[in-house]
């Protein structure tokens, strides 16, 4: 076939004259494809050629110019009779102006050479080495970039960027400078300034133009305030090339190749990020949006399924879908109302769940995605129901029958988002500035719900609320930030408005009791915080010099005062003891377990998961039994005599901790990294069902998922429903999602125990009426069915309590030593020189792990810094507390003080810190139990398991953790594994921080460790016995 013969079906459906072509659609302005020869043969590849323009031989047409070419590209692909679509191409992509509307030269002039590097690139500027931008460049790529999914790992390369734009590598590496090079950030801030200047005067218009605006605002300085103009610079500059119009044309893209389909997505993915941006700096400042939404951005929910996507697209997605949903508010919202209808707001709420739930399995968990999908979530679910609230508030509407729903979900986003810093601090000094303003907006907003709520329920969030705002404020502090920083400003500002709310609430009265009054309180046993109550006369907290603990003014009270009694209206606060009263056993023992009041046998226990009616907290009424006295009678039962049986453990701890870390932990001899807390939760989970259920479960992925969820959900659960007045925690835990998870874990865990225990009973039996000898299973669940002895009672049930008795205190121990060791070298080395010493010699029984000392004393050192239970005096006293109780009678004391029946008790264990017992308190030391068992008199009290007044973490007397034998071999054991088994080390950039819940003070959930495999000098399988 002749070129003659051939006519495109763009000039066929035009009924154009066809000059033919290769498609020249999507080429760099100026540029041409050469034609192939016309009369070139088929046969002959290599036939005559002829000079450019002329024709072939046997070719009648005339010989086209590029001007004609032009013109007649100008004249077939105009679209439209708009003038976007009549005018100048050119003038319509980026160049508009005058002379281009109206230049007779209707194609483009080939560009201009450009110099491979630009003289304005901040390393031939002398700014920066070659070496130092290398690296501030992959910092960013690493660290900065995931937060705002702007550039393509793949396609923006170091020598890829320098070429191409000298503004955008000078704003990367301001960007960067500013978290890890900030001695280079004054000279690149002005430098990326100078470039943004030039940029605006000469009217650049490009993509990386676009992203190096972009890149500016995010990490701008804290006395900027261009970011709205910049914004919309950019976003003026997109629609000047075209990006309004963007559309998904795959048939095009197959065949580009795969830089130029990289750069289409590039000039894509900048868009979507700017109708972020655009919708975000919308919501945050009032002021309208610029981008519209276009059939591109609603298809954004699958454009990271794209063969050439990278692993923040689906980040960015995430953010599109949520601006669009985030937009219907407003779509939804009445003429008479500026917010949507109830059902509108319970719909919408309804979709942002969704959305965060289909995210949250889609990103990496160990990610800075997981930490923003969360945190965006709660900050769309605050801004949707703050609308409502305003009203309420506004109004003075709050009574009997109010809708308590827009409180609470906005009280709950808001401490949501302020918790969020505390789980994630890693991610704080490297998030853009609009967390920050979230940040803030979230804190502003629960400190005018305090000033604005009524009485009966600002008293009952209050104490939560300042606990949430401070802790988020020390999260800040911690991150040793200058003072101009982002951390820094925030954490002075949430500290200013913690100061200025305690101006404007109403002033306690003041007399001559003032300084008692400060040193009393009472202890919320549950509440994340509250004000604790301390005996009168008596230290309430430890030395000022304690790391975490603070005194508070005391004074001596005659002993004929009674003690101060708990407001009767808020049945969790409970009394703080103080160790002047010794809890001696013949002084309170009429004391018992601090539990509620569940009928036994609950009705439920037989009934479908559905139809379990929440306890008198709101937790399941099988939770709450976790306190019960049938729970209290198997617990003595298992624990009271481990003397005869803990000793026989020792080899199935060993090697259910051999499988447990070979499983969750792996033989991968590379550095890798993992989150401490879950994986330590796993291994006691594991390790402890081995003796509690057997061989049955003890390895059932399912039930070990079952008891590490319901461990921690039971955490959450507790947390969220104390924020709420008692009578109401029935009814709000109908509702909240954490508790509906906590009665499918019960539901879960009765679906495995009960056929293992239905399938015993019908064995055993069916040995009764053969005259067989019974079969007898060496675990937990045996034991309780003959401590029980038939009556009824919940297994599943009784198991999970177990688990949570064994591994919420053992975890958080364990957890706190790695962290420990993760800072101590040499400890570690001494160590594993214990281990080897002690087990070459004994192997591993439990007489040779008594003989690892040093282990002991720094098990027990970890415990007596960071101890599980804290409380706060009054919000700013810090004191840790231990046996909480509830009397079931009246006590009267030695002293002549009197404890009332339903007094909830705890008592302070101040003397862990003071300088009377311990040396040095403040400091750590790994050797100081060792040291210990050489003074006279306190060689008994220097173990691990020993308890006494100095040291209550166990609790004391009758009172004392019975497990703590049991706990102790087993951490022992499990630590001796890790360390002959495994290098770790602290992530980068992960600094554990504490986490609340309630009293507790629970090590970092989310802090996270490297590590990997070691050759171990002796095979611990080998030795246990």
């Amino acid at each position: 076939m002749t070129l003659d013969a051939v006519k495109c079906d763009r000039c066929v459906r035009k009924s154009l004259d066809c000059m033919f072509r290769e498609h020249r659609r999507g080429r760099k302005p100026g540029t041409r494809l050469i034609k192939p020869n016309a009369k070139r043969s088929l046969d002959s590849p290599q036939g005559p050629s002829f000079p450019e323009g002329m024709p072939a031989e046997g070719d009648t047409r005339r010989p086209s110019s590029p001007r004609d070419e032009r013109v007649s590209d100008f004249w077939a692909e105009s679209e439209g009779l708009q003038p976007d679509g009549l005018l100048s191409h050119q003038a319509m992509k980026g160049k508009f102006s005058l002379q281009n509307i109206l230049s007779t030269n209707h194609g483009s002039t080939p560009d201009r050479p450009v110099e491979s590097v630009s003289p304005d690139d901040p390393t031939r500027c002398g700014i920066v080495s070659h070496e130092v931008a290398l690296r501030l460049f992959e910092s960013f790529m690493t660290k900065l970039n995931p937060f705002v999914s702007q550039l393509d790992p793949h396609l923006h390369s170091f020598t890829y960027v320098r070429q191409k734009s000298s503004f955008l590598l000078a704003a990367v590496l301001t960007a960067a400078s500013k978290s890890f090079e900030i001695s280079l950030y004054p000279s690149l801030h002005e430098h990326a300034e100078k470039l943004y200047m030039e940029a605006f005067r000469r009217g650049d218009k490009s993509a990386e133009t676009v992203q190096a605006i972009m890149v500016l605002t995010y990490w701008k300085e804290p006395n900027d305030t261009r970011a709205w103009m910049s914004v919309g610079l950019a976003i003026r500059m997109s629609m000047d090339l075209g990006w309004h119009k963007l559309g998904q044309d795959p048939a095009r893209q197959e065949k580009l190749t795969e830089l130029q389909q990289r750069e289409i997505r590039n000039d894509e993915r900048t868009w979507l990020v700017l109708f972020v941006y655009d919708r975000s700096m919308s919501l945050q400042t009032g002021k309208p949006w610029m981008i519209e939404r276009t059939p591109f951005i609603e298809s954004a929910q699958d454009w990271w399924r794209h063969p050439l996507a990278i692993d923040n697209d689906p980040f960015l997605c995430a953010f599109v879908t949520l601006r669009l949903l985030a937009a219907e508010v407003f779509d939804l919202s009445s003429p008479g109302n500026h917010y949507p209808a109830p059902r509108a707001l319970a719909i919408l709420q309804n979709r942002i769940e969704q959305w965060q739930n289909k995210w949250l399995d889609v990103v990496d968990p160990g990610s800075c995605h997981n930490f923003m999908i969360r945190f965006y979530g709660a900050h769309q679910s605050l801004q949707l129901f703050s609308m409502p609230l305003q009203e309420t508030l506004k109004n003075q509407t709050f009574n009997e029958t109010c809708d308590l729903k827009p409180l609470w979900i906005s009280y709950h986003s808001a401490t949501t988002m302020l918790r969020l810093m505390a789980e994630f601090p890693s991610f704080l000094s490297l998030c853009q500035d609009s967390v920050h303003v979230m940040t803030a907006y979230s804190a502003v907003l629960l400190i005018k719900l305090l000033l604005s709520s009524p009485p009966m329920i600002s008293q009952e969030i209050e104490p939560d609320t300042i606990a949430t705002i401070r802790a988020a404020a020390n999260v800040f502090t911690g991150q040793t930030a200058p003072l101009s920083t982002s951390c820094s400003l925030q954490s002075r500002f949430l500290n200013n408005i913690l100061m200025e709310f305690a101006t404007l609430r109403r002033p306690r009265p003041i007399d001559r009791h003032r300084s008692i009054d400060r040193a009393q309180g009472f202890a919320d046993t549950n509440a994340p915080t509250s004000n604790a109550t301390s005996f009168p006369g008596s230290p309430a907290t430890a030395p000022s010099h304690s790391p975490i603990h603070q005194t508070a003014e005391t004074h001596s009270i005659p002993t004929a005062r009674p003690y101060p009694q708990p407001n009767p209206t808020n049945p969790d606060q409970a009394v703080v003891q103080p160790q002047s009263h010794p809890p001696h056993p013949q002084s309170i023992q009429a004391t018992y377990f601090h539990r509620p009041s569940v009928p036994n046998p609950d009705p439920a226990y037989d009934t479908p998961m559905a139809g379990i009616p929440p306890g008198p907290n709101g937790l399941p009424a099988v939770s709450n039994m976790c306190y019960n006295n049938q729970l209290d009678a198997a617990s003595n039962f298992v624990f009271n005599d481990e003397a005869m049986w803990v000793g026989s453990l020792t080899k199935p701890l060993s090697s259910e901790t051999t499988a447990a870390l070979q499983d969750i932990w792996t033989e991968d001899t590379d550095w890798h990294t993992t989150t401490l807390t879950p994986d330590l939760r796993k291994i006691i989970s594991q390790t402890a069902s081995k003796i509690f259920l057997g061989n049955e479960l003890s390895r059932n992925k399912l039930w070990l998922q079952v008891t590490a969820d319901y461990t921690a959900n039971l955490m959450k659960a507790t947390e969220a429903l104390r924020r709420w007045p008692q009578t109401l925690r029935p009814l709000i835990s109908l509702f909240l999602p954490i508790t509906r998870q906590l009665r499918n874990n019960l539901t879960q865990a009765r679906k495995l125990v009960i056929p293992v225990l239905d399938e015993r009973r019908r064995s055993q039996d069916a040995a009764v009426r053969e005259g067989r000898v019974l079969d007898r299973h060496d675990d937990a669940m045996q034991w309780i069915e003959e401590c029980v002895n038939g009556r009824p009672y919940d297994p599943a049930g009784m198991q999970l309590a177990l688990v949570i008795v064994a591994i919420v205190g053992a975890t958080d121990l364990m957890t706190q030593a790695v962290f420990n060791l993760c800072e101590m070298g040499d400890v570690v080395r001494a160590l594993r020189e214990e281990i080897i010493s002690v087990f070459r010699v004994e192997g591993m029984t439990r007489a040779s792990l008594y003989k690892l000392q040093l282990m002991d004393s720094f098990l027990k050192e970890s415990q007596r810094m960071k101890p599980l239970e804290l409380d706060n005096l009054d919000g700013l006293t810090t004191i840790s507390v231990s046996m909480r109780r509830v009397a079931s009678d009246d006590v009267y004391l030695k002293d002549g003080h009197k404890i009332d029946k339903g007094t909830r008790l705890a008592v302070s264990n101040c003397w862990m810190w003071d300088p009377t017992f311990y040396e040095d308190p403040e400091t750590f030391d790994a050797y100081r139990f060792v040291k210990l068992r050489q003074v006279s008199g306190r060689e008994a009290s220097a173990n691990l398991v020993s308890v006494s007044p100095e040291h209550m973490a166990f609790g004391l007397g009758s009172h004392a953790c019975t497990g703590r034998f049991f706990a102790a071999n087993q951490m022992k054991i499990v630590l001796c594994h890790i360390l002959l088994k495994y290098e770790f080390k602290l992530a980068e950039g992960s600094i554990p921080q504490p986490r609340r819940y309630g009293v507790r003070a629970q090590a970092d959930p989310a802090a996270k460790i490297s590590l990997r495999r070691r050759r171990e000098e002796i095979f611990l399988g080998d030795l246990a016995d």
